[in-house]
């Protein structure tokens, strides 16, 4: 006995076959940097169109603090923790060594970071030169193995 009755297949057969049309990726070739360019200009638009933006003193300033400049800035007064970088170094190259002479470069580099955060007039150098100095590992991080 069929599995469908009769006039079931007959409809089945009437319906049309639709096979997949190919579809085409969209390329745009278009210079990386007029792309940034655009996209930079459709966003300040933007910006400048939105209401309470402040004072063009403040607009200014929030300018200067962003993007290559600041960071470029900030690297540079990171500099002054020269010792976070230097006990951090001995830190990260002591994986292979005892237990107790990498608690004590441990202990070495938390004693630097207690130092430099009390005398520390700049907090957002000192975090970032913290984060910096524990990460700057040439092999990757050291507990990645």
């Amino acid at each position: 006995m069929p599995k469908y009755p009769a006039k079931r297949r007959v409809l089945r057969k009437k319906l049309p076959q639709v096979s997949p049309q190919p579809t085409r990726a969209m390329r745009i070739d278009l210079d990386p940097s007029k792309l940034t360019d655009i996209v930079r200009a459709v966003v300040l638009e933007l910006a400048e169109s939105l209401p309470d933006q402040g004072t063009p003193d403040q607009i200014e300033a929030a300018r200067e603090r962003r993007g290559r400049q600041h960071a470029v800035r900030l690297r540079d007064r990171m500099k002054k923790f020269a010792a976070v970088y230097n006990t951090a170094w001995f830190v990260r190259h002591s994986e292979v060594q005892a237990r107790e002479y990498r608690e004590q470069k441990m202990r070495a580099f938390w004693a630097a970071c207690r130092q430099e955060l009390e005398a520390c007039e700049d907090i957002e150098a000192f975090t970032y030169a913290v984060a910096d100095a524990l990460t700057a590992y040439r092999y990757g991080f050291p507990w990645e193995g």
